[in-house]
């Protein structure tokens, strides 16, 4: 089963919570802190169904994004103002011929990259499609914080009227690959307690260490420009999961 593809159905309401306007704030500031000209053009790898792109829209900007997910990007369009361009492909195939001020890659997108040519791919995207001077993005899961808290077994449940969407995500940690699979069983209950229905999905995550990614940046004529807690302006620590990186071309 792909990822995201059944799932996809779901997504929106089991993430209704998050604060997708504050993140893209937060993203914004930072990539307008560390570019050397006005940022007016956006490229987001790994769009989902457009929440973030939706925000940058409403601040002004030109937005460009893609996703693999038929299903994704199907929501996205329907979701969204025309003015967004929406893509259906994979970070490896995309090429769309166009340059950018900024591009950012959000929601832990770059922890889907679990080999190294797909991170290579990923940074290569970067090179292809970022304006000289312009900044890159991306947040994932960072490998101190998921080494010292270890993955365990969570359970979130999201009423919709009459039904309740039950999901379980259940770790399975890869240790010498740096990949935990985190195992989806999401169930659509009645009030009753009757399953209507059910979908699984593995999800492979992939964490990373600065040096790590500070490598690939090199290795495809990028560099990192400075790392931060996620939603914070202070550097990674030892417990945490989520962090970013800014970067630009060399």
């Amino acid at each position: 089963m792909s990822v995201f593809k059944d799932y996809a159905k779901y997504y929106n309401i089991l993430y209704r919570e998050k604060d997708y306007k504050s993140e893209a704030e937060y993203v914004m500031s930072l990539i307008n802190k560390y570019s050397r000209s006005k940022v007016k053009t956006i490229l987001n790898m790994g769009c989902g169904t457009g929440n973030h792109d939706r925000r940058f829209y409403d601040m002004g900007y030109e937005v460009d994004a893609f996703d693999m997910s038929a299903e994704m990007i199907k929501a996205a369009r329907e979701l969204s103002p025309a003015g967004i361009n929406f893509y259906e492909s994979t970070i490896q195939s995309f090429n769309n011929n166009k340059k950018y001020d900024a591009i950012v890659s959000l929601f832990h997108v770059m922890s889907y990259q679990v080999k190294n040519e797909d991170v290579n791919a990923m940074f290569r995207v970067v090179k292809e499609h970022l304006n000289p001077g312009g900044i890159f993005l991306f947040d994932f899961w960072y490998g101190p914080g998921v080494l010292t808290d270890l993955p365990a077994c969570r359970v979130k449940e999201i009423k919709e009227g009459d039904i309740i969407i039950r999901r379980k995500a259940v770790p399975e940690h890869k240790f010498n690959e740096n990949v935990v699979v985190v195992n989806y069983d999401v169930e659509v209950i009645d009030k009753e307690e009757k399953i209507l229905e059910r979908t699984e999905e593995s999800h492979y995550m992939r964490y990373f260490f600065l040096p790590e990614a500070e490598m690939f940046a090199e290795n495809n004529s990028c560099r990192i420009i400075a790392a931060f807690n996620w939603m914070k302006t202070s550097e990674p620590e030892m417990n945490s999961w989520n962090i970013c990186i800014t970067g630009t071309l060399k």
